[in-house]
């Protein structure tokens, strides 16, 4: 199946996979309203819609975003953008997992604006800079971000990482966002180890606008 339009919707019996792989696929937004596993390739950018996928959901496009108001869920998930040079992952709604993990790939950024709640581990490969804003991330398991160059956390309020299950946390660099004030929390909740290559708060934004507290919690 190849699409060219500005709205797809694909469905399936819920034993049946999707596979939509063609090198031209253009969808610009595309919803899965319902199926097993679904294999998407898009040869621009690509906007997923309020969506629910059985099994694993496998997209890959030069930059995937969800939109505030549309809500994801699959078994486990692995987006894959367009280049660590060029490529965007932009999430603005709570994306949820029910029987696997989370997999982000190939990203110049991965723009995390809402909450992540992965019934595996959450893991960020191959990316150059990872954004939070506050938000809760949950995970039965490891809670992986080493794979990207950075870690920013940007907005007030609070950022929360989980990791359940004797899950670890391991973190990339952490350095100020554009916007840390003097309200912006990190919270570290893990029943297994927290490890952070280092922390510079100190330089731009964070020198003028305030400090960033870690919060440590053993679960």
């Amino acid at each position: 199946l190849q699409g060219d339009w500005s709205s797809d919707v694909c469905s399936s019996d819920l034993a049946n996979d999707i596979s939509l792989t063609n090198a031209f696929n253009d969808f610009q937004t595309l919803t899965l309203t319902q199926a097993n596993n679904v294999t998407v390739l898009d040869a621009n950018a690509i906007g997923l819609n309020t969506s629910d996928v059985d099994g694993l959901l496998n997209v890959t496009a030069s930059d995937i975003s969800i939109a505030a108001g549309q809500l994801v869920t699959a078994g486990s998930l692995t987006f894959s953008a367009g280049g660590i040079a060029t490529g965007t992952i932009t999430l603005n709604d709570l994306l949820t997992t029910d029987t696997g993990g989370m997999t982000f790939d190939n990203a110049s950024l991965l723009d995390v604006n809402a909450g992540l709640n992965s019934a595996g581990s959450i893991s960020v490969t191959s990316t150059a800079l990872l954004e939070l804003q506050p938000s809760e991330i949950s995970s039965f398991g490891d809670i992986d971000f080493s794979g990207a160059t950075a870690i920013t956390i940007e907005g007030s309020g609070t950022v929360v990482l989980d990791a359940n299950g004797d899950g670890d946390i391991i973190l990339a660099p952490l350095t100020d966002g554009d916007a840390v004030a003097t309200t912006t929390s990190l919270r570290l909740e893990a029943e297994g180890a927290v490890s952070v290559t280092s922390i510079d708060m100190l330089d731009g934004a964070a020198a003028t606008s305030g400090d960033l507290t870690i919060l440590f919690d053993d679960g």
